[in-house]
């Protein structure tokens, strides 16, 4: 009985190794026919430009190169963008609906951490009121920043990597650029200033793919080298538990 159960332990260690192989993989881009779609939220400033939402990138209408900024360890040679174990590249999601569940997530974050600052202010405060003013200012703040948050369409080409995440596909590429906007107040102005389109949220993928040469990611598109790994392993053990039986 433990014979058995060893060899499907084993397959299931391979299924395992080779989904984190294929996930942390940089594939090249002729492996999925031509540049990819993919989706991303920015933060709007000043004069329209768009600002990455985690850092201090600013988008223009122009493509973006990508380069690793992560510090080098003693005797690390430095890698092109996306690499291998590396978060490298630029970001983007499979799908729209996926972004905005990333932007929900990112902001829960962002409210705790400012729930926690202004409990300390207020603790820290030898009066109520300068805490109370303080906490109005940071509300208004935080409500017009989130106001900012506008939704686009990126095209990506050149080295990509595919990572599986829940509910979803994450784009890391070498080169990426904005080519259409999810239509808002604030959008519309960011386009017109950018040049972009600005389309409807429900036909915001549509958009892109008529006016680019780029298509949508398929979320099967992994799990096809995951299955037949899977299938190949399950079979190397059933073969193997069948044959220790006939023998």
């Amino acid at each position: 009985m433990i014979g058995p159960l060893l060899l499907i332990g084993a397959a299931l260690v391979v299924v395992v190794l080779v989904a984190i192989v294929i996930a942390g993989r940089p594939q090249p881009m002729g492996a999925f026919g031509g540049p990819i779609i993919g989706f991303r939220a920015w933060r709007v400033g000043r004069f329209g430009a768009l600002r990455s939402l985690a850092a201090a990138d600013h988008w223009g209408g122009a493509a973006r190169a990508s380069i690793c900024a992560r510090p080098l360890r003693p005797g690390q040679a430095p890698h092109s963008a996306p690499a291998a174990r590396c978060s490298c590249g630029n970001h983007a999601l499979s799908s729209l609906a996926l972004t905005r569940r990333a932007v929900a997530y990112t902001l829960r974050g962002e409210r705790l951490l400012l729930a926690c600052a202004l409990a300390l202010a207020c603790a820290l405060a030898a009066s109520w009121l300068p805490a109370i003013v303080a906490v109005l200012l940071l509300v208004i703040e935080r409500g017009r920043r989130e106001r900012a948050i506008v939704y686009g369409a990126v095209l990506a080409w050149g080295e990509v990597a595919l990572d599986p995440v829940h509910g979803g596909i994450q784009i890391r590429a070498a080169q990426m650029q904005a080519i259409a906007l999810a239509s808002s107040p604030v959008a519309d102005r960011a386009a017109a200033a950018l040049g972009l389109p600005a389309a409807p949220e429900r036909s915001l993928a549509a958009v892109a793919s008529e006016i680019s040469d780029g298509s949508l990611v398929d979320p099967a598109l992994l799990g096809r080298d995951l299955r037949g790994a899977a299938g190949a392993a399950i079979g190397w053990a059933t073969r193997s538990i069948a044959a220790r039986r006939a023998s």
